[in-house]
């Protein structure tokens, strides 16, 4: 599944199925647990039986955009956002989230504020793109310091604010 697909799948408030019960899939994976690089909140004898995905409303787009590794084409960074857009055009819900800046996943709440009730055009793609690394500390790894991460996330982020909000 994969970054990708799990982040997509989380913003779009699917719910996961399991002996544990019902989880939304946003507590699973990523944002509020202090969760380890490539693992789950599962325990270890926990198991996925079931995945919903709700169906998007009309006027919802998403994109997904990564900084791939030169070598193993893992994403050094990573940003996901999907927008809904209503009847005039303005955006009426947002979510964006981060990978590959700290050890979990996250959502760039002020990148979603800057975003929502808004019409697009340039000017809120760079806000939402500046808003998405306030108060953004990447981990600095064998990958590159946390300034470059920081700076890799706003060209990214605004290359998926810009994407989706075509596909919106």
């Amino acid at each position: 599944f994969g970054n990708q697909g799990f982040l997509k799948v989380a913003l779009m408030g699917a719910s996961i199925y399991g002996p544990i019960g019902i989880v939304i899939a946003e507590s699973l994976y990523c944002f509020p647990h202090a969760v380890l690089i490539l693992t789950t909140a599962l325990a270890p004898n926990e198991i996925l039986t079931e995945i919903r995905i709700p169906v998007p409303r009309a006027g919802t787009g998403g994109a997904y955009v990564k900084f791939r590794h030169p070598a193993s084409g893992y994403a050094l960074i990573g940003v996901a956002a999907l927008v809904t857009r209503d009847g005039g055009g303005a955006i009426s819900d947002a979510r964006v989230a981060l990978t590959g800046v700290g050890t979990r996943a996250m959502r760039a709440r002020g990148a979603e504020q800057a975003l929502i009730g808004k019409n697009t055009d340039e000017t809120t793609v760079a806000d939402a793109a500046t808003r998405v690394v306030e108060g953004l500390e990447p981990r600095a790894d064998a990958q590159g310091s946390a300034e470059y991460k920081k700076h890799l996330v706003g060209v990214f982020a605004q290359r998926a604010v810009a994407l989706l909000l075509e596909a919106a």
